[in-house]
């Protein structure tokens, strides 16, 4: 998959399918290394909705040039705004994403392995490939600190909706 996914063009809208399936994303392609790819997302509506990086053995199916697919950049050309995040990743994905993270203060949301719970916090550190998490609930309030081994996380997820909700209801204790 990893060699089809370095053929797409990042101007191209694609639906990547992950899991057994049924869950997918639609954006444009930013990054492909061999473990991760970065794709910038798009809602239903054609809005930005932040940064995924999914691990690529987790991909199940690409999809390209759909009725669906059309329509939707369709509706991204209309909705372009300047407001969108720009993020340049260089070599590792995950860690290239995530070293951004921490520069630009911005919370993520982490999915790991077998795990059905998403880690949103502020990335504080990385070192040892275990990299530590100032959480916050979907509330916004402070739920303490987490450490996660690098290779666990599947998803990691910057400036979509929910990350921004939580930034703007964000309570500090």
């Amino acid at each position: 998959m990893q060699k089809l996914l370095n053929e797409i063009s990042n101007e191209e809208i694609v639906a990547l399918y992950f899991g057994n399936g049924d869950k997918f994303f639609c954006g444009k392609i930013l990054a492909v290394n061999e473990d991760f790819v970065v794709l910038r997302s798009y809602t239903p509506y054609g809005v930005y909705d932040g940064y995924i990086v999914k691990r690529i053995n987790e991909l199940r199916r690409i999809e390209q040039n759909s009725k669906y697919l059309k329509s939707l950049s369709d509706m991204v050309k209309c909705k372009h705004t300047d407001s969108e995040l720009e993020i340049i990743v260089s070599g590792n994905c995950l860690m290239s994403m995530l070293c951004h993270s921490v520069s630009s203060g911005q919370i993520v949301s982490i999915e790991l392995e077998e795990c059905d719970e998403l880690i949103i916090g502020y990335v504080t550190k990385i070192e040892d490939n275990i990299i530590s998490i100032k959480q916050y609930n979907e509330y916004g309030e402070y739920d303490g600190v987490s450490f996660i081994y690098l290779e666990d996380i599947i998803s990691l997820y910057i400036d979509s909706e929910n990350e921004r909700k939580v930034e703007a209801i964000k309570k500090d204790n």
